[in-house]
């Protein structure tokens, strides 16, 4: 029974040692703790950083940004659809009519006896010479060059011997000025005296002429047996005269703007009753 008891203690220590590990496999505690610490970074999921906008990146975006142009050049804009040519005369070829509500960079002046006109830019980047009368400026034109005008067109003989320009207009666009003022009458106002014997003296009389507005009219001029005698405003619908003082016996009426005046529509002066 001892014997027995003897064999499995020895038998017993025998696997108990087989379980530890020999003196080769130690590991000491520094070491244990490095292994653990690099098992762990090895197991760590890798983490990625987004990058950062600081400041000096988006200063330095900035500066490469196209800064949008802007324009100090005056401008000009008409009241009235006006002609613009190659020259300041109307003996130059038209380019275009300048439309109310448009308006174009001035590159240029030129001012002769009064007559001022302003050269522009057109929409296919040409320039061309307008006449100032209904103009308006916007901006400062004190830095605007004067120029000299083109020589005009050479003119040669048609078969019937009138002179015509050889050059031709760039832009073929017809315009013409406005109609006629229509329903043209004339009333009179007169103060009578009876002189007895059916006779009568007329003292007064005042002659009131009426009309209708022509589209596109900036003024209407108003005559007296032929002689002009009044130029209006373009609201005018009107006007009369003292008939006794002027021996009126004809008056007329004509719409004009920057392209050209209408036919004048005439009526006899209007008699007392």
């Amino acid at each position: 029974m001892k014997k027995t008891l003897l064999i499995l203690a020895i038998i017993s220590t025998i696997l108990a040692a087989c379980t530890f590990p020999s003196a080769g496999d130690d590991l000491s505690a520094e070491e244990i703790a490095q292994t653990m610490v690099a098992e762990t970074e090895a197991a760590a999921p890798t983490e990625t950083t987004a990058p950062i906008n600081t400041p000096t990146a988006t200063a330095e975006a900035e500066k490469t940004a196209t800064p949008m142009p802007t324009s100090s050049a005056p401008l000009v804009s008409v009241s009235v659809a006006t002609n613009c040519r190659t020259g300041p005369d109307v003996v130059y070829p038209l380019v275009l009519v300048f439309q109310p509500g448009a308006s174009e960079e001035i590159v240029g002046k030129y001012s002769d006896g009064g007559a001022n006109y302003w050269i522009i830019k057109t929409p296919s980047n040409e320039t061309c010479w307008l006449w100032g009368e209904y103009a308006s400026i916007t901006g400062d034109t004190s830095a605007v060059p004067e120029l000299a005008p083109p020589a005009p067109p050479a003119a040669t003989a048609t078969q019937e011997g009138v002179a015509q320009a050889t050059a031709t207009p760039t832009l073929a666009i017809i315009v013409v000025g406005p109609p006629a003022p229509g329903n043209f009458s004339a009333s009179a106002d007169c103060t009578i005296l009876d002189m007895g014997n059916d006779q009568k003296l007329i003292q007064a009389k005042i002659d009131t002429i009426t009309w209708t507005s022509s589209n596109g009219a900036t003024g209407y001029k108003v005559y007296v047996n032929g002689v002009e005698e009044k130029d209006l405003n373009a609201n005018a619908t009107g006007t009369t005269f003292d008939a006794i003082a002027m021996s009126s016996n004809q008056y007329g009426v004509a719409a004009y703007n920057g392209l050209g005046t209408s036919s004048t529509v005439t009526i006899p002066a209007p008699s007392c009753p």
